[in-house]
């Protein structure tokens, strides 16, 4: 009996061991683990540092194909806002009275909580004070002061800029892990900025955001937690510092944070991933090297149709020949909708929803079909 005793007791102590084992390989005990994102990282890659900007061209040909970060010193200095924009310039500007902008409410960026609206004078009169950022649209006031990235400089380019942004605080604010569905020059006027990048390429399939519906990670920069977030745990890092008058471009789809320093001013300009435009001498036509952002025109992307289903719907409708090879062909078209991309698998499966939506059985997709389908209930 006693040596039964003792073999129970031996195996409740096993298992309460084992139980207890996994504690001890935990991310407490792992380099990094609860500490601000990449402090303890073994790969920090500089980023690329350029005196000036490169030309339209060169720009599209280098960094925007090769979907590769780059620093252009001192790039911001060609804007009078370089010089202009201090406290006192702005908030006595008439129209800074007249001009409402957005403020986050938490210097440590949190999308769950709501933002406030401001005039632009209280924001400059009580930034020093408060725990909260400016992240607004350029007021068109101010517009004057920034002079367009030369990279920019040119007609079919300047047709694909859908945003504006201004950034204002008083330093110390931190983004979340993020990425963008746009390529970006971000201009910094004052203070500086450490960027921290994900190549999107080497990545894709490793980081996986929690909140896809905004491309975002949830994890808490200052700390991160390698149980939660264990990808983030052996990642390679781009790491780049930007101070006043430099710029930084940020390639479409990288993923990456942003911390800012002392007081801090910038601006970035979102402009359209495409492919498809390739700047040279002809195509970007002559455009003065003094256009400024009051200059140009917002580009309007049209109106699409968001759901798929809708999409091929329309195909049905309005094809001359929908035969599968041209349904496919069109399937392809929706590559990389909405960050999805097409797989061998979704092909397999655009052709059996061929079959079942060719219910005429002609080896067409026509109205006569989009009439017969019938919701299922």
């Amino acid at each position: 009996m006693m040596k039964l005793c003792i073999i129970y007791v031996l195996q409740i102590t096993y298992f309460m061991m084992c139980a207890i084992q996994p504690v001890s390989s935990t991310g407490s005990h792992r380099n990094g683990h609860l500490k601000p994102l990449g402090s303890h990282a073994a790969v920090k890659r500089p980023v690329k540092v350029l005196d000036g900007f490169p030309s339209p061209q060169e720009f599209y040909m280098d960094y925007v194909y090769s979907s590769v970060p780059v620093v252009f010193k001192d790039g911001a200095r060609r804007s009078s806002a370089f010089s202009k924009w201090t406290d006192e310039y702005l908030m006595n500007l008439p129209e800074s009275r007249e001009t409402f902008v957005d403020v986050e409410n938490k210097k440590v960026e949190n999308r769950s909580l709501d933002g406030t609206t401001m005039s632009f004078e209280d924001f400059v009169k009580q930034y020093k004070k408060l725990d909260s950022y400016l992240v607004t649209d350029v007021p068109d006031f101010l517009g004057k002061d920034i002079v367009v990235p030369p990279p920019l400089l040119c007609e079919p380019v300047l047709k694909t800029v859908v945003s504006m942004v201004m950034w204002f605080s008083s330093g110390g604010t931190k983004s979340v892990i993020h990425n963008d569905d746009v390529e970006n020059i971000n201009c910094i006027f004052s203070g500086s900025k450490e960027f921290l990048f994900m190549n999107v390429t080497k990545y894709r399939n490793q980081i996986v955001f929690d909140h896809p519906e905004g491309s975002y990670m949830g994890t808490n920069v200052e700390s991160v937690d390698f149980d939660k977030y264990p990808e983030f745990e052996d990642m390679e890092y781009y790491y780049a510092s930007a101070s006043a008058g430099d710029c930084i471009y940020i390639p479409y789809k990288w993923i990456h944070q942003v911390n800012s320093i002392d007081r801090n001013i910038a601006v970035n300009l979102w402009f359209e991933h495409r492919t498809d435009l390739t700047p040279t001498s002809d195509s970007c036509g002559t455009i003065s090297p003094d256009t400024t952002l009051a200059d140009i025109e917002i580009y309007e992307p049209p109106e699409q149709v968001d759901d798929i289903l809708t999409k091929v719907i329309l195909f049905m409708l309005q094809s001359q020949d929908g035969n599968e090879d041209n349904f496919i062909e069109f399937v392809n078209t929706l590559d990389d909708y909405q960050g999805m991309e097409w797989t061998n698998d979704a092909l397999v499966a655009a052709k059996g929803f061929f079959k079942f939506a060719d219910k005429d059985n002609d080896a067409q997709l026509t109205v006569q079909d989009v009439n017969l389908l019938k919701p299922v209930s």
